[in-house]
């Protein structure tokens, strides 16, 4: 219950609502662009949640990137894919800036000041005025109409992404093709797990983000957006509705194995063939074949969560028991079900595996720490504190801190795309979960 009595205290006091100093408390959310750009240039000073790793003489010759030192140190390689990448991909047509607003909108909703300064400079960058970018948070209404529908959708699906009704998802249909929804989703899913992955592990701000030419958040605002309060940061109480009891969870499950997702699924073996892997007799689960329609891209990201299931220094058990919270919390059926599948072919029963959803008795403290924190940087990242990674500390490693990090990130990404595209559960992996 405590953080939904924080939740009710930032809607009464947006900012500055407690010390920094406090490490059981997250740091404040601001409420107008003048205080934004103070928390932004404020980010510049603070020391990461677990150790900043010693630069290496190469990389003290070079730009630095704070997000990209922390996840070389600490991540493996199977680890390290955002979903991010620098090479054009092939079919992905949306214009660079307007992602580039989707990302400020991310990052806004979840009050990640590290993300939201990087995207704030490379608007800047981009040549928007300030007036423009300022538009982002008070004033939707100066830009066009497909502009302000795609915002609407990408705050619901940072924040609520089980609240994606098909109406919701039609009025995306007015504006673009299916592929640029697709486009639009995966966008937006990264760009969700960044957040996870940069606040919660409090990684500063470099001194001059993206190069600026002037180095400072600290610019004029413009007058008529001095004392307006923010409509994208999480100021009101984002409590999820109770979870779903077991029985409505396989009642959901019979209906995702039917379901026609949004987005068609073309041919397995065209989507082999786009992601180059004809040698594989093995028939591609759904996700494969969806990221199949940008293949540089799918490819990498494919197997990195097929490599994310099979390595990593967390114990295999452990590995699907978050992507199971984190399911749960997103009512991601599609991703819920191929955890269950996991876990149940390492020999865990079904009242084991709902037993996470309050992991009590018969768990260690480390891992109620750990499920606890899966549950809040699932639903609420903008409620982490210093002391929600102190107390990871205490039971695990500064490496399997990072990797649990990442991995609830990743989750957010997987639960975001299978769902919000409504893919239907593969039938090999409905019989493993033993509703066949």
């Amino acid at each position: 219950m405590k953080n939904w009595f924080i939740c009710s205290i930032l809607i009464l006091c947006p900012f500055p609502v407690f010390a920094q100093s406090d490490p059981q408390q997250p740091k404040p959310i601001p409420s107008t662009r003048e205080e934004m750009k103070k928390a932004l240039e404020k980010l510049k000073t603070v020391q990461p949640r677990i150790p900043f790793p010693k630069l290496t003489s190469e990389q003290t010759k070079k730009p630095l990137v704070n997000n990209g030192i922390m996840r070389q140190y600490y991540l493996s390689n199977t680890l390290k894919d955002s979903g991010f990448s620098r090479t054009p991909e092939p079919g992905m047509l949306l214009d660079p800036t307007f992602k580039i607003m989707l990302f400020w909108i991310v990052s806004r909703s979840n009050n990640c000041h590290y993300c939201l300064g990087h995207q704030e400079a490379k608007l800047h960058n981009a040549g928007l005025e300030e007036e423009r970018i300022a538009a982002l948070d008070f004033d939707w209404e100066a830009y066009s109409e497909a502009e302000q529908i795609a915002f609407r959708f990408t705050k619901l699906l940072a924040l609520e992404p089980q609240n994606i009704t098909d109406e919701e998802y039609s009025r995306l249909q007015k504006y673009f093709t299916p592929t640029q929804i697709l486009e639009i989703v995966l966008s937006v899913a990264s760009f969700t797990a960044m957040n996870r992955w940069t606040d919660s592990l409090g990684i500063p701000q470099e001194a001059n983000p993206m190069n600026l030419k002037t180095p400072t958040f600290l610019t004029e605002t413009p007058s008529k957006y001095l004392n307006k309060k923010s409509k994208v940061c999480p100021l009101a109480n984002l409590k999820r509705e109770e979870l779903p009891s077991s029985a409505e969870v396989k009642s959901n499950w019979q209906a995702a194995l039917k379901r026609s997702p949004r987005i068609p699924l073309m041919d397995m073996e065209k989507a082999r063939e786009r992601l180059q892997i004809q040698d594989q007799k093995d028939p591609l689960p759904n996700y494969a074949i969806l990221l199949a329609y940008f293949p540089r891209m799918g490819k990498s990201k494919m197997n990195s969560i097929l490599g994310e299931e099979s390595k990593g220094l967390l114990a295999p058990k452990t590995r699907f028991q978050i992507r199971w919270v984190a399911a749960r919390h997103d009512r991601a059926w599609y991703a819920l079900a191929q955890a269950t599948s996991s876990l149940k072919a390492l020999g865990q029963s079904d009242a084991q595996i709902f037993a996470l959803d309050k992991a009590t008795d018969g768990f260690s403290e480390a891992e109620k720490t750990l499920f606890s924190f899966v549950r809040k940087l699932t639903v609420q990242p903008f409620l982490i504190s210093d002391s929600d990674i102190a107390n990871l500390r205490k039971y695990y490693s500064d490496f399997e801190v990072a990797e649990i990090v990442q991995r609830i990130a990743n989750a957010a990404y997987f639960d975001r795309l299978t769902e919000t595209i409504r893919l239907p559960i593969e039938a090999n992996v409905y019989k493993n979960i033993g509703l066949d």
